[in-house]
């Protein structure tokens, strides 16, 4: 038993417990560990774990063997955000896809690099003001805008181009 008086092992910070047929009465009456994060097993549901650390942040995820032998675990949500019931159907969804070919971390990591690609794209809004930036300051050699074009381009820029076009990523324009 663990510190507490719960079933279990303790291996390399983890508790580990037994698989159990889950139920609502006994996600309700869980604690969370002493130390390290605890992991339950479900045994009505092959592949759905229940993570739960020892501030008590409980979330599911699956574990699945893909096409060419590695093991995936994919998140499938907090509980109590995501109760049994949906857990389980989330496993089974995710065990069928991963084991039909689909790599949910792979492709995971390609959305978070296409929106950190996003994030990162240039806006209309720097575009513009790089552009004044440089018409202004030809301006001061005399080559380019007067100080009155120049406050008429700023006053575009904020009241009539960025409400709308702002904040959009230059490649979208």
């Amino acid at each position: 038993t663990t510190a507490d008086g719960r079933m279990g092992r303790i291996l390399g910070g983890r508790n580990l417990m037994p698989s159990l047929k889950l139920n609502d009465a006994w996600l309700k009456a869980m604690q969370p560990p002493a130390e390290g994060r605890m992991e339950v097993r479900d045994l009505s549901c092959p592949g759905l774990i229940l993570r739960v650390t020892k501030a008590g942040i409980a979330s599911w995820s699956a574990r699945g063997a893909m096409v060419d032998g590695r093991y995936s675990r994919v998140t499938l949500g907090k509980y109590p955000t995501v109760g049994l019931a949906e857990a389980r159907k989330r496993a089974v969804a995710c065990r069928a896809s991963v084991q039909g070919g689909d790599d949910p971390i792979s492709e995971k990591r390609a959305k978070r690099a296409a929106g950190e690609a996003k994030r990162k794209a240039r806006t209309v809004r720097e575009r513009w003001q790089e552009w004044t930036d440089v018409a202004s300051k030809a301006a001061m050699k005399g080559r380019g805008w007067s100080l009155a074009h120049s406050e008429r381009v700023a006053w575009m820029l904020e009241k009539v181009v960025a409400p709308k076009l702002g904040n959009r990523p230059l490649a979208e324009t």
